[in-house]
C-alpha cells in the first residue's frame, strides 16, 4: 500500500456497492490483496477515485468486518464453499473464524465428502469410460449393469433378481428331507467307502439328489445367472474394478461349482478319485455362497445402496463401538466371575463371563448364565446399563449419517431428473431454422453420467479451492 496516512479514508466499490474505510484498518492483515493497494493497480479508478472489484459485496462486508475486528464471521444463508472462495481471492486467513461460525463455514465440506461417498458407492465411477467403447459394447455394458437406464434393462434387472431368489429357495429346500431323492446305491457305497459318517444331515446332502422338477428349475437359474456373468464380464470397460467386486466373486464361485458339482453327480460311477470327490463337496459347500447373491438387490434398491454406504462412512464409529464392547466385555466378565467366585455352579470361568456380558449388553438375555448372589445382580444391572449407553451412541450416529445420505440422494436425483443432455453420449443436429437440436441416445443413463462429470468437476473445484485457503 502507498505510504497513505492512517486516517486516509479509501473508497473500494465491490460488485457495484461501494465500501468506505481508513488506510489503517486495511493495514490489518499485512501481505493481502487489500494491504498492498496502489494506484498502479488496474483495479484502480482514476475518474471516482475508487478501487474497484467485481467480486460478491454480500460476502466482502463480512471480510471488510474481520478487517475492523481481527474476527472473521460468515454468514449463515450462503454456502461456504463461496466464502472459502471469497478469503482465497481477498488473501485472508481463516485462522481469524471465529468459534460461532465453525460449523458453518465447514459445513460444505461434510456435505461435499457425502456427495464423493454417494458418487464412490452409488455412481459407478468407470461410466465415463463408455465413450471409449464401441456403441454396442456400450450399450450392452448399461443394460447388464445399470438397471435404470431403460425399462428393458429394468425388466432383465427384475429377472436376475427372480433368479436369485428361486435359487436361494431351491437351495433351502435341499435340507428338506422330503424333497430329496437317494442316491443309486452303487454311487452312495462309494461316498460312505470314502466319508462314513452317521450324521442325518450328511446323508441328506451328499447321499440323495434333487427332485428332478427341482434340479430342471436350479439348471434354467444357474445357465441365466452364468449368461449373465459372462456378458458383464466380456462388455465391463474396466476388467480390474469387475474383479475387485465381491458381489462378482460371489458370482464366479457359485457358477463354478454349480457346473462342476453338476458334472460330478452325473459320472459318479465313473469317479474313483478321492481328490475328485473332496473337489466335489467343496463345490457343494460353496454353492451356499449363492445366497450372497441376494446383494445384488443393492442395485434396486436405494436405501440398501446407502445403508451400505453408511456402514462404510462410519467404519471410525465402528471402531470405536466394537472396542467400547471388548473393553466392557472383559471388564464385566472379570467382575461377576469374582462376584461369583464362592458359586460353584455359576460362571466356571472368565470366558463364560464374556459371553454373559455380551449377552446382556447386546440386550439380548438368554438366560443359560445369571448370577445367583446380590453383588452378581449389582454387577448385571451396571452391565446392562452400560451396554445400553455404549450401543445407543454408535446407532445414533450412524442414523444421522444415513439420514444425511439419503437427504443428498434425493438432492441429487432431483437434481439430475429429467436432464438428458450429456456431451459424452449425445449427437447434435441442426434444424432448418438453424438453431442446435440434442439427440438424447441412451435416455436416462445421461443423467448418471452427467452426474458423475459434474461431480468431478466439483470435486476438482473444491481441491483447487482448498489448495488456495491452505
Amino acid at each position: 500500500m502507498e505510504a497513505w496516512k492512517d486516517d486516509t479514508r479509501i473508497t473500494l466499490n465491490v460488485g457495484g456497492q461501494t465500501f468506505q474505510t481508513y488506510a489503517s484498518t486495511l493495514k490489518t492483515f499485512p501481505y493481502t490483496r487489500l494491504s498492498t493497494l496502489s494506484k498502479d493497480l488496474e483495479h484502480y479508478d482514476p475518474q471516482n477515485d475508487e478501487y474497484f472489484f467485481d467480486r460478491n459485496p454480500l460476502i466482502f462486508g463480512y471480510i471488510l468486518d474481520a478487517y475492523r475486528t481481527k474476527r472473521l464471521h460468515v454468514p449463515k444463508d450462503m454456502c461456504g464453499s463461496m466464502v472459502q472462495e471469497e478469503l482465497s481471492y481477498w488473501g485472508v486467513s481463516k485462522i481469524y473464524l471465529q468459534e460461532c461460525c465453525i460449523k458453518t463455514f465447514y459445513s460444505v465440506d461434510e456435505d461435499m465428502h457425502l456427495i464423493k461417498s454417494l458418487k464412490i458407492g452409488y455412481y459407478n465411477r468407470v461410466c465415463p469410460l463408455l465413450e471409449r467403447q464401441r456403441i454396442t459394447k456400450m450399450k450392452l455394458w448399461v443394460f447388464l449393469d445399470e438397471p435404470r437406464s431403460s425399462k428393458a434393462s429394468k425388466i432383465w434387472s427384475l429377472l436376475m433378481m427372480l433368479m436369485i431368489l428361486t435359487s436361494s429357495v431351491l437351495y433351502a429346500n435341499k435340507s428338506v428331507v422330503e424333497t430329496r431323492i437317494p442316491l443309486h446305491e452303487s454311487d452312495a457305497a462309494f461316498i460312505r467307502s470314502q466319508y462314513n459318517n452317521t450324521n442325518y444331515k450328511f446323508h441328506n446332502f451328499f447321499l440323495c439328489t434333487e427332485h428332478v422338477a427341482s434340479l430342471s428349475a436350479d439348471l434354467v437359474c444357474n445357465f441365466v445367472l452364468t449368461l449373465d456373468l459372462i456378458l458383464r464380464l466380456c462388455t465391463c470397460p474396466c476388467k480390474v474394478n469387475f474383479f475387485k467386486n465381491v458381489i462378482n466373486w460371489t458370482d464366479i464361485l457359485c457358477s463354478l461349482g454349480y457346473w462342476i458339482s453338476l458334472v460330478v453327480e452325473r459320472n459318479m460311477r465313473n469317479i474313483s478319485s478321492n481328490a475328485i470327490l473332496r473337489i466335489y463337496f467343496l463345490c457343494e459347500i460353496a454353492l451356499a455362497l449363492r445366497v450372497l447373491r441376494l446383494f445384488r438387490l443393492t442395485r434396486q434398491v436405494t436405501t440398501l445402496q446407502l445403508f451400505s454406504l453408511t456402514i462404510r462412512k462410519c467404519k471410525s464409529q465402528l471402531a470405536m463401538f466394537f472396542g467400547s464392547v471388548l473393553i466392557f466385555t472383559f471388564l464385566f466378565a472379570a467382575m461377576i466371575f469374582l462376584a461369583e467366585f464362592s458359586e460353584t455352579d455359576s460362571f466356571p470361568t472368565v470366558y463364560t463371563g464374556m459371553w454373559w456380558s455380551l449377552i446382556t449388553m447386546t440386550t439380548v438375555g438368554y438366560g443359560d448364565t445369571h448370577p445367583t448372589t446380590p453383588q452378581g445382580y449389582i454387577i448385571g444391572g451396571c452391565c446392562a446399563l452400560a451396554g445400553v449407553v455404549v450401543i445407543s451412541m454408535p446407532i445414533a450416529l450412524m442414523a444421522t449419517t444415513f439420514g444425511n445420505l439419503y437427504q443428498h440422494q434425493l438432492a441429487i436425483e432431483r437434481h439430475f431428473k429429467g436432464t438428458n443432455v450429456c456431451p459424452v453420449t449425445t449427437d447434435a443436429k441442426v434444424s432448418n431454422n438453424g438453431k442446435t437440436k440434442t439427440k438424447d441416445s441412451s435416455g436416462e443413463r445421461n443423467n448418471k453420467i452427467a452426474a458423475i462429470e459434474i461431480m468431478e468437476t466439483v470435486d476438482k473445484v473444491d481441491n483447487n479451492d482448498n489448495e488456495k485457503v491452505d
